[in-house]
């Protein structure tokens, strides 16, 4: 049997649950950021690991409802999703507690996770229209992007906290 850690060798519900289960780690990541930084480091560190926690579980819901042959998704859609409605709600609202050169950087990484999500919808069609790559394939990079955004966004936090 080959080896169903890669999603992308082996496509199947199973494998695609080891997908989903990196993909968590960064949206609840970049949640603790963000709420580390509207309300203070600490609350950001302390709630890191229960909100990486969640997002696992939300996974492993899923795997197991799927498994059951109902597939409950509604779980990691939460996980996916309230991070991408909470932090440009908080970015909107509070942008003093990030700075402006967080806060560009946050937003850019938003942009190119939005951008890889419509990707991802139009996958047939832009394979289709003669690219080289599929919707799918355009998702991961930009998804990418979007992580090395967040990581700047947060290097870029950590120098303001030592200048201070």
């Amino acid at each position: 049997i080959r080896d169903r850690s890669w999603y992308h060798l082996d496509p199947s519900n199973a494998s695609l649950a080891w997908d989903r289960l990196a993909m968590t780690i960064s949206f609840m990541t970049a949640c603790a950021f963000v709420l580390g930084r509207v309300t203070s480091s600490g609350w950001g560190h302390r709630l890191l690991w229960p909100l990486i926690a969640a997002g696992l579980l939300s996974v492993v819901y899923w795997n197991l409802t799927e498994s059951a042959g109902t597939g409950d998704l509604r779980p990691y859609a939460l996980v996916q999703f309230l991070p991408g409605l909470l932090i440009p709600v908080l970015l909107l609202t509070m942008p003093d507690k990030f700075g402006t050169a967080v806060v560009r950087w946050i937003w850019l990484g938003l942009a190119a996770y939005v951008a890889a999500k419509l990707a991802e919808w139009q996958d047939a069609g832009l394979y289709q229209m003669g690219t080289l790559l599929s919707g799918h394939s355009i998702k991961h990079l930009l998804a990418a992007l979007s992580g090395y955004y967040f990581l700047r966004a947060l290097l870029v936090a950590e120098q303001q906290q030592e200048s201070e």
